[in-house]
């Protein structure tokens, strides 16, 4: 039985992309029958999806960048305009910037076996913080590394094997649900509330009106007029306080004050292993 690969992501800095490059690369090699998906091209969605409606036997490899210990807006979104489909199955993963990586793999797989899909792996990835990615020595800084990649590519390769094989093993959404009792329920408290967002301020004494932040949003939610305005696709990565060369986005929470406290959830929940798949 020949299956098609669909590999999807959305990648604010860059690490998720890095990941889902790792298995594109393999799906070739291997000589597999695949397409990609960005989520930030959103004019792509709708032919993409009709794409994977149209295919008889799919695995979509779905991922996501952990943001407040969950699975980013534009991902979950995804997930839920998938259509049901018979002998379907996914493999999510994420990255993480080493604070935590939360019940990311939980919650998509969950939402994916809502939508009718078998969960064939997993993978979560360590990278480097996305609040720190300017800095000299970043939280996560190398990551995903050579092992990282590595382990990413063993999963690969071994649902390669067992879609060849047909001996792919369908995995529990539960399995992926790792953190200790505490942490679980500390990070599902927030599922099915609004996405807190950092409110920010334009300083329209420095802003030269470039367009970078515009640019460099992964969602287009900023709309230039004539400053930028942001909308509600918003999911707070931080590419345009990062990113703006005059420092004229300013969060009501300094990217010092966020910094120091990414911190101290590093030093206090010490998650291990970094990097790790399931399969």
């Amino acid at each position: 039985m020949r299956f098609k690969f669909f590999v999807v992501f959305i990648s604010p800095n860059g690490s998720t992309r890095l990941v889902a490059d790792v298995f594109l690369q393999q799906l070739a090699e291997a000589g597999q029958d695949f397409a990609s998906l960005n989520l930030s091209d959103q004019s792509l969605i709708p032919d993409f999806i009709e794409e994977v409606a149209d295919a008889e036997n799919i695995c979509i490899l779905i991922g996501s960048p952990v943001y407040r210990d969950m699975a980013v807006p534009p991902v979950m979104d995804f997930i839920q305009r998938l259509p049901k489909k018979k002998n379907a199955w996914a493999v999510p993963f994420v990255t993480w910037g080493h604070a935590c990586s939360g019940v990311a793999l939980w919650q998509m797989g969950k939402a994916l076996l809502g939508q009718g899909f078998r969960i064939a792996g997993a993978a979560k990835v360590a990278a480097v913080h996305s609040m720190m990615r300017n800095l000299d020595h970043p939280i996560g800084e190398g990551h995903p590394d050579a092992d990282d990649q590595k382990e990413v590519v063993r999963l690969i390769d071994l649902l390669i094997s067992r879609f060849d094989t047909n001996t792919v093993r369908n995995l529990d959404p539960d399995d992926l649900d790792y953190q200790s009792p505490e942490m679980s329920v500390e990070c599902k408290s927030r599922m099915g509330k609004p996405w807190m967002i950092v409110s920010k301020k334009i300083d329209t004494y420095a802003c030269t009106q470039c367009g970078l932040c515009e640019e460099e949003c992964p969602v287009q939610a900023i709309e230039l007029n004539p400053y930028p305005k942001f909308t509600d696709s918003c999911f707070d990565c931080f590419n345009c306080v990062q990113f703006c060369p005059e420092n004229a986005i300013q969060p009501a929470k300094s990217l010092d004050e966020i910094r120091a406290n990414i911190g101290k959830r590093v030093n206090a929940i010490q998650e291990r292993p970094l990097t790790q798949a399931f399969v």
